[in-house]
């Protein structure tokens, strides 16, 4: 076999190898950076209404550096498993103060906000389900 066809049969695998080392290494950098803003979400309490078609859930929502401490509550229906995308928080404090909330009937919830703690959303309802804060 002639020289040149070997050399170039090594260049040919050198880059070859250059360019799988680069491609695994762009993969490792962009997941890498697709988990750096990931949030974890924590479920605090999940509490079923009278009739249990609903439930009200309290969570904490945690994104690395961009996302304080907070604490969040939704409604949703019972049978599904929870998503603040599918049910979007009616309740959010930051600097996570501790709240308690319960069902005083099937449309109505008692949240306790203390003091401390800045609230960013307060809605009074979701729904037909009224929400009251002492």
């Amino acid at each position: 076999m002639p020289l040149v066809t070997i050399a170039r049969k090594i260049s040919i695998a050198v880059l070859l190898g250059a360019l799988c080392a680069l491609a695994i290494g762009l993969y490792v950098v962009l997941s890498f950076m697709d988990d750096f803003g990931a949030c974890q979400l924590t479920i605090l309490s999940s509490i079923a209404s009278p009739s249990g078609r609903k439930k009200l859930v309290t969570f904490s929502r945690e994104c690395n550096a961009t996302v304080p401490l907070n604490t969040q509550m939704s409604i949703m229906s019972s049978p599904r498993s929870f998503s603040p995308e599918q049910s979007p928080p009616f309740f959010v404090a930051l600097q996570g103060p501790r709240i308690t909330a319960g069902w005083v009937s099937e449309d109505l919830v008692e949240v306790a906000v203390p003091a401390e703690g800045a609230i960013v959303r307060r809605d009074t309802s979701v729904g037909n389900v009224r929400i009251e804060y002492r």
